[in-house]
């Protein structure tokens, strides 16, 4: 979208267009999935880390799912929709996890590959951005997972 509408464009476009997916994949799991969405996705031990996330701190595990790609997006759409969190929680942990994503993507399509310090420039940011998430996270799963 950046190449086409400009960066500031493109980010609104892609992280509305984004949001709105997201709750339309919540809804579809809270209201007409659930009973044999759950039985199939508690075939999956890897998701057992993501429920302790979610249940001790739903904004949080939703957040960092987004921001650290540990999960495919469509599994923390659907799983959110599973267990019992607010709406509101549940698009504010959305909106916010997607921006960071949206920022670097949009950016990179318009500016990438203008000279050499922007790919530096992007390069860095992006594994700040991974770097800085993995130790959240795991100071996170260490403080709140050892109970």
């Amino acid at each position: 979208m950046g190449l086409k509408f400009g960066v500031f464009v493109g980010i609104v476009i892609s992280w509305i267009g984004g949001i709105v997916a997201a709750l339309i994949y919540y809804f579809f799991s809270k209201y007409m999935l659930s009973n044999k969405l759950e039985n199939y996705l508690n075939q999956f031990h890897f998701l057992h880390t993501f429920h302790h996330l979610i249940l001790k701190n739903a904004f949080l595990g939703i957040f960092i799912g987004r921001l650290f790609p540990m999960f495919p997006p469509i599994v923390i759409h659907l799983y959110s929709g599973l267990i019992p969190i607010s709406l509101m929680t549940y698009l504010l942990a959305t909106a916010l996890g997607k921006l960071p994503y949206l920022l670097l993507i949009t950016f990179s399509s318009v500016h990438l590959f203008s000279s050499i310090e922007n790919v530096c420039i992007f390069i860095f940011i992006y594994l700040t951005i991974l770097i800085t998430t993995f130790k959240l996270y795991k100071y996170w799963t260490k403080k709140h997972l050892v109970a």
